[in-house]
């Protein structure tokens, strides 16, 4: 019988779900297998079910090619649950690349629930300079993009909406990061993360707040015009990419 742990911390739902996908792979590969350890909405209590992504990380003894052929069918059933295909990683790989993946490891570190066997990221050390570095690469990088989309867009509000809807998610990991460069613990809540960074960066919080909202389905983009939201939007993160470079 699989020793799991934890339990009563997962949402009924979300359960219902992984811990057959859990025993599956435990089945055929459980003597690899270290750790295993929910993160990300499922952790923090944010999840909706038929909507929220269930994101996992298995930490193995070792992994070769065989070892993913007999995961593979199923975590091609466990996408059909919406259980995103787990992060595979060695203890060794996590001690060796704290420095190389900064952002991903302190997510995983501050939110995560153990369910099964050893915890390797509750004691993990992650360098401040290795993660504002990264930080800094990301917000750049996401500015860049942004301004792509937003040529390719041919400037519609329909489209520029989209475009702000659908990338808000991958700046909460952003928010989360400076707030830890900083020496901060970030708030679960992304509203209260959102008036957090607002307050700690000089920060007009309110497009990624209407951004937000627009998300949840609550409002459009408050009652801005897109193209000025847009432009908003643009300039608080170019704001808080100026902030991070000067740290």
């Amino acid at each position: 019988m699989n020793s799991f742990k934890n339990l009563e911390k997962i949402h009924e739902e979300a359960k219902r779900y992984f811990i057959p996908f859990c025993e599956d792979l435990l089945s055929s590969i459980g003597g690899e297998i270290a750790s295993i350890s929910v993160y990300g909405s499922v952790a923090s209590g944010e999840f909706i079910p038929s909507n929220s992504d269930i994101n996992s990380v298995f930490v193995l003894n070792n992994i070769d090619f065989n070892f993913l052929r007999k995961s593979h069918q199923a975590v091609t059933a466990g996408i059909k649950r919406k259980i995103t295909a787990p992060l595979f990683l060695t203890g060794q790989l996590i001690q060796n690349s704290a420095d190389v993946f900064p952002m991903e490891f302190s997510e995983i570190k501050e939110n995560h629930i153990l369910i099964y066997g050893i915890d390797f990221f509750s004691s993990l050390v992650i360098s401040e300079k290795a993660l504002r570095l990264q930080c800094e690469q990301q917000i750049k990088g996401k500015i860049l993009l942004l301004r792509q989309a937003y040529l390719e867009s041919g400037g519609k509000s329909k489209q520029l909406e989209a475009i702000m809807v659908n990338s808000i998610s991958s700046i909460f990991p952003l928010f989360r990061s400076a707030l830890r460069i900083k020496g901060l613990i970030p708030p679960v809540s992304k509203d209260e993360l959102i008036v957090n960074v607002g307050r700690e960066f000089g920060m007009d919080s309110s497009i990624f707040i209407d951004i937000l909202r627009d998300k949840k389905g609550d409002a459009r983009i408050g009652k801005r015009e897109c193209d000025s939201a847009f432009e908003a939007y643009m300039e608080e993160l170019q704001k808080l990419a100026d902030i991070i470079d000067a740290l």
